[in-house]
């Protein structure tokens, strides 16, 4: 359920019906989720060793594994497509959704553009705050779009759900008073304001109508410079692939005929 909740919020702060900022390196904004989610950190930053892309940057902590960053890296066609995918439906979140409906379509284009993502733990081993960070291969999108079946099913209701937009509407937040544009469905009520960058986001709240349960996340501080690697610092990332074989040695490759013997292949 978490996942989804992240997902879900994902999905609402990009519901525009406004003039989105446009993206530059060191722009932030964060926000509260509940215990459930805690609090994210999102960013846009650029990295030492690949000025060249812009990267959106997440920064949240989760109970279970402690400190997280997430790392995803655009360059110029990936930056230009993702933001004009938003700006293109500022005043149309139902054809948002449409546009965001397939997920797999989602992760093969996303896959194209999408260089490299990094991902930093808390390294269980260090008492400092240390962490480890692994390099992923943005192209590995693609091998994980035909595996996207329960996801869908909750982007299928997204996309089925009827939206009302009304501006002019104020809010307070923790951030400071906002004149907002509200977006509201059968599941989710989202406030954003164009002084906010990246998303807009100011507000949302998300319904769970199975579990009779409500998700929020609520703008806590923002600001259109300032943000940095939160991974600077902790070394060159290890590849995925090289974190996969030295975490999990036993991980062993097997025949189909030789399978129930536990014989290696």
């Amino acid at each position: 359920m978490k996942a989804t909740v992240i997902a879900l919020f994902l999905l609402v702060s990009i519901s525009l019906g406004f003039s989105l900022l446009p993206w530059e390196a060191g722009q932030w904004a964060s926000y509260y989720s509940g215990e459930e989610v805690g609090e994210m950190l999102f960013s846009l930053i650029e990295t030492a060793d690949s000025p060249d892309w812009l990267w959106i940057q997440v920064e949240l902590t989760i109970p279970e594994l402690g400190p997280m960053v997430v790392q995803l890296a655009f360059d110029e066609v990936g930056v230009e497509t993702v933001f004009s995918q938003l700006a293109g439906y500022l005043d149309d979140p139902e054809g948002q959704n449409e546009q965001f409906s397939d997920f797999e379509m989602l992760l093969e284009q996303y896959a194209s553009f999408c260089p490299e993502i990094r991902l930093g733990m808390a390294d269980p081993l260090s008492s400092n705050g240390q962490m480890f960070v692994i390099s992923i291969d943005g192209t590995m999108l693609s091998e994980f779009a035909g595996m996207t079946d329960a996801f869908q099913e909750e982007i299928d209701d997204i996309e089925e759900l009827i939206y009302i937009v009304e501006d002019g509407v104020g809010i307070t937040a923790t951030a400071g008073d906002f004149l907002c544009r509200r977006i509201t469905s059968e599941k989710t009520t989202a406030l954003y304001s164009e002084a906010v960058p990246i998303f807009g986001l100011v507000s949302t709240t998300i319904e769970d109508t199975e579990l009779e349960e409500s998700y929020s996340g609520k703008l806590m501080d923002y600001g259109l410079s300032g943000a940095t690697d939160a991974l600077a610092g902790y070394g060159p990332p290890m590849d995925f692939m090289d974190y996969l074989s030295d975490a999990v040695p036993e991980m062993l490759i097997y025949t189909e005929d030789d399978r129930l013997d536990n014989k290696r292949q």
